[in-house]
């Protein structure tokens, strides 16, 4: 049966983006501390409120999991009304009688709660501010003295929750930039749990975590029961989320749509068992090639505001930021140790233990040496190099050089155009904010240029290579190699091996190269070149250009077989040039069209139409081509199915 959507009051992308944030949150909670950690503008605010990290750490251990939240319409009505209130009141606060707006939105609730904050300067620094609860303590914590909002989020009794997320701009008011209220509760007529999640392709900031704008709508979402074979059916929202309520058992779940955008339907199954409260499954898309390593990106640091309660005290004035003091000379690290750079520039190296070892604001060299070492660059323009262990280099903000050395090492660039080298090991590259260069290594590396106009360049290995957002440029190796262009007007260029390539969305460039490979244009107006092996090509959406072999070669097509798809859009398929015909090899080589579509799709041949005739029949149509059309013709191409009405004078055929 399908599950009623009831959407008035989906969630935006933002809206859904801090639901993933508090579901993360309650989940994992030690981890979730861990991560908002790395964010240079959570670190700013600790700062500025002074909060006592071993008073935070010590409350933060007492933490439990706690079941993941659905979206509620009468929540997020509710929160919505207390926007509202924010707004006029020109300041945070909670609208009166909670209970009384609770009911009035039709929530019939039995336990319930509602956080508030009227300056959040981005979605994360809102969640970071209910989480962590800075503000101002008599006791000189810089944590709120009952941590309520962090209290909303961890309590395991909520089942639901409602969240708005408003902008708010106006120079006139002292509001903004986001104004966001998150409202929890359970019902006394809750019923079944909920099975919930995203759906989403991590095409932004491919953290292996929603982002803004990375939600997959209209992917469809079945639940069988394995037991009675009840089936349930829902669709993901805008933003990427779904919900459906379930009876206790365990399901077959499949996520089924055309997620990498190639005019083919795709599916995944996986298997929950339902119980007493809800369960979260998510559909990431590169999950289902790469398993997932979350890590937040950093964003420019602004100056935060404190997140008060309904009843705020007031806000001392901060102590400023002190600059930190210069060592002249930074240690070696010989334990496992943290080692900190200074504001000058440094030159720290490793011992053969694991280390952290920690650049500042300078342009710094830091070597790892031995052990499995973590090197982070901070701001400059810094130069990290791995060791003999399993390393993890972090280059921070600035234009950095890392280098992976023997072990499996994990490099990434951060801000800024970097440099990435994989060495020896089966490394992972990701190259964050800015116009990176990525190179693989003799192992089998994963590259992931994220934001920017990146260049990655496969090693010796069997690589995966993952432009992200931007105009990339992918260079297969050696290996048997896997390209993704993602979103922009990607070129991606086949290597040795038997490759494959998707270019995602945008219009995009891809070639083949020596050996059989398959190339997937994805969404947008692409072309796709094949080279000198049996290669097989997929338009996908959009109008492309397919071409089965490489024209630039002595006797293009010769001793090949290859697969053209065009998918959805108006396609070109290309058997000629202004040279000469494709496939010239006595009858043994062509390309075999897979779903040319009378009145939209085009073969383009050498010469006119005299020098080729059709063989029709029940289950294809064969083009044969020679000097006069005459019975000796050599075929170079068969198209697949019966399309009445096709002829080599119509629209269908175009000569060059």
């Amino acid at each position: 049966m399908n599950q009623p959507q009831n959407n008035q009051y989906q969630p935006t992308a933002d809206e859904q983006y801090m639901l993933e944030l508090v579901n993360r949150m309650r989940m994992d909670p030690g981890g979730e501390l861990e991560r908002l950690q790395e964010d240079p503008n959570v670190n700013f605010a600790l700062d500025y409120f002074n909060v006592d990290l071993n008073v935070l750490n010590q409350q933060w251990s007492t933490l439990v999991p706690a079941q993941a939240l659905a979206w509620s319409n009468e929540l997020t009505n509710v929160a919505i009304n207390n926007n509202e209130f924010q707004v006029n009141q020109d300041s945070t606060g909670h609208a009166p009688d909670i209970v009384q707006r609770f009911e009035d939105a039709g929530y019939n609730w039995y336990t319930l709660g509602e956080n508030a904050f009227a300056n959040a300067l981005f979605v994360l620094f809102g969640h970071a501010a209910f989480a962590i609860d800075w503000g101002y303590n008599p006791d000189g914590s810089g944590i709120q003295p009952d941590h309520g909002h962090r209290n909303n989020i961890m309590n395991n009794n909520f089942r639901e929750i409602g969240i708005s997320i408003i902008p708010e701009d106006d120079p006139n008011t002292d509001v903004g930039e986001l104004v966001i209220t998150q409202d929890f509760g359970n019902r006394l007529d809750f019923g079944n749990s909920w099975l919930l999640g995203v759906a989403f392709d991590d095409g932004i900031i491919d953290d292996d975590f929603y982002t803004s704008g990375e939600g997959l709508a209209g992917i469809d979402v079945t639940a069988v029961n394995t037991a009675t074979g009840d089936s349930f059916t829902t669709t993901t929202w805008d933003a990427g989320g779904y919900q459906m309520q379930l009876a206790a058992g365990t399901y077959d779940v499949t996520f089924s749509g055309d997620w990498d955008n190639d005019g083919h339907i795709d599916s995944v199954i996986h298997q929950v068992t339902i119980g007493s409260g809800n369960v979260k499954l998510d559909l990431e898309t590169d999950e289902l090639i790469i398993a997932p390593e979350p890590e937040p990106e950093p964003e420019p640091t602004p100056e935060p505001e404190p997140t008060p309660e309904p009843e705020p005290e007031p806000e001392p004035e901060p102590e400023p930021e002190p600059e930190p003091e210069p060592e002249p000379e930074p240690p070696t690290a010989d334990d496992n140790s943290l080692v900190k750079g200074t504001i000058l520039d440094d030159n720290l190296l490793g011992g053969d233990s694991n280390q952290t070892i920690k650049g500042y604001s300078g342009n710094d060299l830091i070597d790892a040496a031995g052990g499995n070492d973590t090197l982070k660059g901070g701001k400059g323009d810094d130069t990290l190099k791995g060791g003999e262990g399993e390393d993890l280099l972090k280059g921070g903000k600035g234009d950095d050089i890392l280098n992976a050395d023997n072990g499996n090492d994990t490099l990434r660039g951060g801000e800024g155009d970097d440099i990435l080298n994989a060495g020896d090991g089966n490394d992972t590259l990701r190259g964050g904010k800015g116009d990176d260069t990525l190179r693989g290594g003799k192992g089998e590396d994963l590259l992931k240029g994220n934001d920017g106009n990146d260049t990655l360049n496969a090693g010796d290995g069997n690589d995966t290579l993952r432009g992200g957002e931007g105009d990339d440029i992918l260079n297969a190796g050696d290996g048997n190699d896997t390209l993704r262009g993602g979103k922009g007007d990607d070129i991606l260029n086949a290597g040795d091996g038997n490759d494959t390539l998707r270019g995602g969305k945008g219009d995009d460039i891809l070639n083949a190269g020596d050996g059989n490979d398959t190339l997937r244009g994805g969404k947008g107006d692409d072309i796709l070149n094949a080279g000198d092996g049996n290669d097989t090509l997929r338009g996908g959406k959009g109008d492309d250009i397919l071409i089965g072999t490489l024209p630039t070669l002595t006797n293009p097509g010769v001793s090949e077989v290859d697969e053209l798809w065009g998918g959805a859009g108006k396609d070109t398929f290309v058997l000629g040039n202004e040279t000469s015909a494709f496939y010239l090899n006595d009858n043994t080589s062509y390309t075999l069209i897979e779903d040319f579509r009378l009145g939209e799709d085009t073969i383009e041949l050498y010469g006119s139409d005299e020098n080729y005739r059709l063989e029709i029949s029940d289950s294809q149509i064969e083009i044969y081509y020679g000097e006069n059309g005459s019975s000796q013709d050599e075929l170079i191409g068969i198209i697949q199915g019966n399309i009445s009405g096709i002829d080599l004078l119509g629209t269908e055929f175009t000569y060059v």
